[in-house]
């Protein structure tokens, strides 16, 4: 079996895989239309005949902080085959959000947290009743990659890529020579063509498919029971729970939404002169380790070696391509048909699907050919002459690169860079350097406490000065290419925003992607030099006193009330730190080793363990280590 609207072998394992099957066979046929207006009585009248169920979407200036409610346009499902556009103006900014906010009717979105935010900034309220997508998929599907739940991953199957058209987000493009039958307009406005149309077209085509998810993991499970908020939910990974998945939906994961968007617009006070002060301590450290680290002989002579190995790495497979090039002889398929359509027109698209042939057969007639994919067609002049052109096209393009390789060599791959592991562990190699520390699949690591504890006993000068301009180079890392930019990214009026990922793991434990600062106080490298960035920058306002705090082991107490373990409540009533505990049953000869007396589970050798590990970096390790284990428990 092949897909319909591709040429790529599609095999089919496994029952679940015919209904995608099916989904492809009728996106060959299907031809969504959209409507669209930027005319407010027309919009009025489209927002009353809405279904009880419709899916809503937005499109706005970007995905930026900033960007959070400035719309260009929305969009509403009317069923997974028809939809329409409302064009972004301050009068019907008002009646969506007022009708969004005050009906009773079954809103679905795909994200719904991105989508409720800008509506709850702005009114500070939430919809009435709503559905997310994203969340179900992710319930049923019980999977953490983060695209296997896209909205184009997930319906992609029935309605292609409808994102082929559009190549900008902006609000106005010009449209002059986008014809597309299935994009109706309905107002008076007589310059609709200043509009990006191919936006508007992808921004239908989203609710539409948006509907069809609910549609299709709504109905997997009509019969699932609502729990009263007072009840107890047995702790068990849900995919090997009894209840379905739509139990975890409904009673877990769809009500923690309000919450999530209440804690992203809940930020945090932070001076960005602070933050911008600890950048540049930064990278006055960062710079010139930099430099110092490329003057060594030891580096130079490595470095010529990459680059010697990176250049036979880029002309080889050129030069094999060169000798072996043949002029293309034309065969159905996708690649050969844009090549050939891309000639006809004059255009230069990645792709003509055959829906995209259909649209303008009426200019080019010759494209009736391609469709019905004519037998000896290989041999028409015009497509031989196309062949021809591609292949000489790109000669050209490959004998540049041939002529002038540093010019599409990343410069990355010819300086060191202390954050490539292949790359350094070569260096360290190359300096006669041995780990006892091994990565799972059995290699050497050379992490930053390897080559630490390499420099303190390495008889070599320049090998520990090398090392000693690695750490302060890697020291930075974290902080430059995550932290400062979090910062600079979720910067608003005085206030940091953070970012929450949901679900970030199987469990759907959530879990935070941007704005945590606090783990920069606790590296504990050999060359700290530089504070953390929460507690320099994090400012109260004149007249305000910022107070933090934090619940000790909050899940063990929540896990023990919930398990109702005799043994987890004792541990927690007698005052014993359960990450000491739990580590010292895991990692029970580590432990010994480092402490230097035998493990007794009794309180006073956990308290001398929680001590100790707080002068002991391996021992506090150690109990890090231990909190995997224990949450993996609990969580799965």
């Amino acid at each position: 079996y092949y897909n319909i609207y591709g040429d790529n072998v599609r095999k089919i394992d496994d029952e679940s895989d015919i209904s995608q099957f099916a989904d492809v066979i009728a996106s060959y046929f299907i031809q969504p239309k959209v409507y669209f207006t930027d005319d407010l009585e027309i919009a009025k009248k489209w927002l009353n005949r809405l279904s009880d169920t419709f899916s809503y979407d937005t499109e706005s200036t970007g995905l930026a902080l900033r960007d959070i409610g400035q719309y260009t346009m929305h969009s509403f499902s009317i069923d997974i085959l028809r939809s329409f556009v409302l064009i972004d103006t301050p009068e019907i900014q008002q009646l969506i959000l007022n009708f969004l906010t005050t009906t009773d009717k079954k809103i679905v979105c795909h994200n719904l947290a991105f989508d409720i935010r800008p509506v709850y900034r702005i009114t500070g309220k939430f919809f009435k009743n709503y559905e997310d997508t994203q969340l179900i998929a992710q319930a049923y599907m019980n999977h953490t990659g983060v695209q296997a739940y896209s909205l184009k991953k997930l319906a992609g199957g029935l309605y292609g890529d409808w994102a082929t058209a559009k190549t900008t987000f902006d609000l106005y493009e010009d449209s002059s020579e986008y014809v597309n039958s299935n994009l109706k307009y309905s107002g008076k406005n007589p310059d609709i063509l200043k509009y990006n149309l191919p936006l508007v077209y992808y921004a239908g085509i989203d609710t539409s498919a948006t509907l069809f998810l609910w549609q299709k993991f709504s109905t997997i499970d009509p019969e699932w029971k609502s729990v009263p908020i007072e009840d107890i939910l047995p702790i068990q990974e849900p995919r090997d729970h009894e209840e379905s998945p739509r139990y975890f939906y409904e009673n877990v994961m769809k009500p923690l939404v309000r919450t999530i968007v209440e804690l992203l617009e809940t930020p945090m006070p932070i001076d960005m002169k602070i933050v911008e002060e600890i950048k540049q301590e930064a990278l006055a450290q960062r710079e010139p380790a930099y430099e110092k680290l490329q003057e060594f002989p030891a580096v130079k002579e490595y470095m010529k070696n990459v680059k010697e190995q990176v250049l036979k790495d880029f002309l080889d497979p050129l030069r094999e391509q060169k000798s072996k090039w043949a002029v293309k002889v034309y065969k159905h398929n996708i690649a050969d048909r844009t090549i050939l359509c891309n000639h006809i027109t004059g255009e230069s698209r990645d792709s003509w699907k055959v829906a995209d042939l259909k649209l303008e057969i009426t200019k080019y007639p010759e494209f009736q050919d391609i469709i019905d994919k004519t037998k000896g067609i290989e041999a028409y002049p015009i497509v031989i002459e196309a062949m021809k052109s591609h292949k000489t096209s790109n000669q050209g393009k490959l004998q540049h690169k041939l002529d002038n390789p540093f010019d599409y060599i990343d410069d990355k791959k010819l300086s060191i860079n202390v954050n490539a592991s292949v790359q350094m562990k070569g260096l360290y190699k190359s300096l006669g350097l041995e780990s006892d520390v091994f990565t799972p699949k059995k290699e050497e690591s050379f992490n930053k406490d390897v080559i630490a504890a390499i420099a303190k006993t390495t008889p070599e000068q320049q090998t520990r000065e090398i090392i000693e301009q690695v750490l302060l180079i890697a020291e930075t890392k974290n902080l430059l290419s995550q932290y400062i930019k979090a910062y600079e990214g979720s910067y608003e009026n005085g206030f940091c925003h953070g970012s929450i990922k949901f679900p970030g793991t199987i469990s759907y434990r959530v879990s935070s992607a941007k704005g945590k600062g606090d783990d920069l106080d606790k590296r504990g490298l050999p060359l700290v030099t530089l504070p953390g960035v929460t507690k320099r920058a994090t400012v109260a306002k004149a007249g305000w006193v910022l107070i933090a705090s934090d619940f000790a082991n909050l899940e063990g107490y929540i896990g023990a009330l919930l398990m109702k373990d005799p043994m987890k409540k004792k541990i927690l009533v007698d005052n014993y730190d359960s990450h000491c505990l739990h580590s010292s049953y895991y990692f029970t000869k580590e432990v010994e080793r480092i402490m230097g007396i035998p493990f007794v589970d009794t309180l006073e050798f956990n308290q001398k363990f929680n001590k100790m590990r707080k002068e002991n970096k391996e021992l506090d390790k150690l109990r890090s280590k231990s909190k995997g284990v224990s949450f993996g428990l609990v969580y799965g």
